[in-house]
């Protein structure tokens, strides 16, 4: 007889996952998943109408549309939140592709800074905010994008072992399909 084994599915039972990027792709992916493994989701997006798609699918905690590189709109995401989170996801927002011949340098500018100081700021409300054995992810993507996720490796180090911020972690590369496989990724 074979022992009985412990449900998978209740992993994350009684936490709460942040998905800022949550109405598609990996955020909503990744969402679906929380979910099914027994956690509280609360999605962002910038899209209102497949934000309330995906929130009303997963039944979310709740759901907020705005644009998570505008600085004042994060701050009130981040203070309508409950007092205490587990884990915080960043996906969004997509990048900015052209063709190099094309490539406008003031716009590929702002998608630069504005990936690097939106992990900024979702790190700086996380801390304190973030329960003692949660995470925060922040994924980069191919491209610019994994040099903005390579980027903020300090500020990972930097929360370390600050009250409410267990770990971190900076994922790069390319994560194809709606599966959850990851391409290469570094722990810190």
């Amino acid at each position: 007889m074979t022992e009985p084994r412990s449900n998978p599915l209740v992993a994350l039972a009684g936490q709460t996952v942040v998905v800022i990027g949550g109405s598609a792709g990996i955020g909503l992916e990744t969402a679906r998943r929380a979910r099914a493994e027994g956690a509280d989701v609360v999605l962002t997006g910038r899209n209102p109408d497949r934000l309330e798609r995906a929130a009303a699918e997963l039944g979310a905690l709740s759901c907020a549309a705005f644009d998570a590189t505008d600085p004042a709109a994060l701050d009130r995401f981040f203070g309508d939140l409950p007092e205490a989170i587990d884990h915080v996801l960043v996906t969004g927002p997509g990048p900015y592709y052209a063709r190099l011949a094309d490539l406008d340098r003031e716009r590929a500018h702002r998608d630069f800074d504005d990936h690097l100081w939106l992990a900024v700021a979702v790190a700086q409300h996380a801390v304190g905010r973030v329960r003692p054995g949660g995470t925060l992810l922040f994924m980069g993507g191919t491209g610019g994008r994994a040099r903005v996720a390579a980027s903020i490796t300090g500020v990972v180090w930097t929360l370390k072992g600050k009250p409410g911020v267990l770990d971190a972690v900076v994922l790069e590369g390319r994560v194809p399909g709606p599966r959850l496989g990851l391409g290469r990724h570094r722990r810190h």
